[in-house]
């Protein structure tokens, strides 16, 4: 499965001509399916950034939202004035924010395990927090949104799953103090991560002990950057 990530929303900088901005989104391309993983906290900068990267939020098959928080939950309501007909996949409980989607025209799912999009396209949950997992070539790709804790979980539950290694994470993730994100690298590379893109959340801090552990395999990304796996 050839897969594109493009991040549409994150607090670094990547192209000069896209803002910036506390939150998280990242459109996902395969040959089935094109999947919005979160809408950041705001609707008009995430559309703003769609519409000068030349995406389509009209395309949008499938939205994903890995907790609901206000940074990576609060542009979903926006977005449905301009495509009602994309179907929902939330954590579970999430009653606060169903209760505001009566103009979805898809369908609407609240993942308490996981549950599977179509062939090679999964929901994976922990708790109150949900992650995307695909079939790559070389391995599973994920995303997430959460701290580290509950990653490390899904990380577990997928490799589980699908009985197969973690070939790249793309993680907005909130991190800790220095310590406790070198166990939490650590933990990475144990359960068998190869690759690793931190986003939005991750201080310098975080990202500097990434690299450490993962040298050339840790990319770094802003808004506006492309992920061709």
């Amino acid at each position: 499965m050839n897969i594109e990530v493009a991040i549409i929303y994150d607090n670094n900088w990547g192209r000069p001509d896209l803002k910036p901005s506390w939150g998280f989104s990242s459109l996902v391309k395969t040959a089935e399916k094109t999947i919005l993983f979160d809408t950041g906290g705001n609707s008009a900068i995430l559309l703003g950034n769609m519409r000068k990267m030349g995406l389509d939020p009209a395309k949008i098959d499938v939205i994903i939202i890995s907790h609901l928080h206000d940074d990576h939950a609060g542009g979903l309501l926006g977005l449905l004035k301009i495509n009602s007909r994309m179907d929902i996949y939330l954590p579970y409980p999430s009653n606060r924010i169903e209760e505001n989607l009566g103009r979805c025209e898809g369908k609407i799912a609240q993942v308490r395990d996981y549950q599977e999009i179509s062939p090679g396209i999964l929901v994976v949950a922990q708790r109150d927090s949900q992650s995307l997992v695909l079939d790559g070539k070389d391995g599973l790709i994920m995303l997430a949104s959460r701290v580290p804790e509950k990653v490390l979980k899904m990380i577990e539950k997928a490799k589980k799953l699908k009985q197969r290694e973690i070939y790249f994470l793309i993680a907005a993730f909130c991190l800790h103090t220095p310590g406790e994100m070198e166990k939490m690298a650590d933990s990475f590379r144990t359960l068998g991560v190869r690759k690793i893109i931190p986003c939005h959340c991750c201080g310098e801090p975080g990202r500097r002990i990434l690299r450490e552990r993962f040298g050339g395999d840790c990319v770094d990304v802003g808004v506006g950057s492309i992920i061709r796996i």
